[in-house]
């Protein structure tokens, strides 16, 4: 039984944590800072794949490590701009 609350309360951390980077991307996109709006956009997408590696779904796994990658990409070039 233990494990299975564990692993409830898990997802609703990821949940939660998600809801949290979506909330700072937002205020992120309000201030037009490019490079923050990246950075909080990175954070989303690592908040997604944890959310998708709770669920175990190879194929989501997969597309959110793909959002992951790319976000990374976009962030870097960013910095390297500024």
């Amino acid at each position: 039984g233990d494990e299975i609350e564990i692993a409830r309360a898990s997802k609703l951390v990821d949940q939660a944590w998600l809801r949290t980077r979506e909330a700072e991307l937002k205020k992120a996109e309000d201030t037009g800072d490019e490079i923050e709006i990246a950075e909080a956009l990175f954070s989303v997408r690592v908040a997604e794949l944890k959310e998708a590696e709770d669920t175990g779904d190879e194929i989501e796994i997969a597309r959110a490590s793909k959002l992951v990658n790319q976000a990374w990409l976009s962030l870097s070039s960013r910095k390297r701009e500024a």
